[in-house]
């Protein structure tokens, strides 16, 4: 990748149908000087090949009529240096981090509040894979 490129990519995008959750995280983000773009559905991001843009992705689990890992095996596919974190409600999905795609670095569970969340990202920015995409 050239060096116009990676400046760009310093960005996290979130997509996640909880509007709430999304005004929440991006508030919090920006008092870190983390540019988090939201998207409450996939339609939204309006072409998959925007996750190019992204130094990190985050996706909710339950997105209606896909789910964030079916997402992040697109990502393995077209997007391999983009990682994914994967968030829900639902923290039984722990269990199945065996079985998916290798992009996804992160499984966080809601339920643990947004701080757990927020420090998987700074720990995805301060990386040194996440500028060497």
């Amino acid at each position: 990748m050239n060096i116009a490129r990676s400046s760009q990519r310093k960005r996290v995008l979130l997509i996640d149908d909880d509007p709430d959750f999304c005004s929440l995280l991006k508030t919090l983000a920006k008092d870190l000087h983390i540019q988090l773009d939201t998207f409450q559905s996939l339609e939204g991001l309006g072409s998959l090949e925007r996750i190019h843009d992204y130094s990190l992705a985050i996706f909710d689990y339950d997105l209606g009529v896909s789910n964030g890992v079916e997402l992040a095996e697109y990502v393995d596919h077209f997007c391999d240096e983009v990682p994914v974190i994967i968030v829900s409600g639902q923290s039984r999905l722990k269990k199945q981090a065996d079985t998916w795609p290798k992009s996804i670095q992160t499984f966080v569970s809601k339920k643990d509040g947004v701080y757990p969340i927020l420090d998987s990202i700074m720990s995805h920015v301060h990386a040194k894979h996440f500028y060497a995409c």
